[in-house]
């Protein structure tokens, strides 16, 4: 479910940070 929110997510500038901060989080 996460992955599908996350592209989503990459076609807005804000969701691209948010997911970099998820990317960054997982390690």
């Amino acid at each position: 479910e996460q992955v599908i929110v996350m592209t989503a997510d990459l076609k807005c500038p804000d969701g691209r940070r948010r997911v970099s901060e998820v990317l960054s989080r997982m390690g």
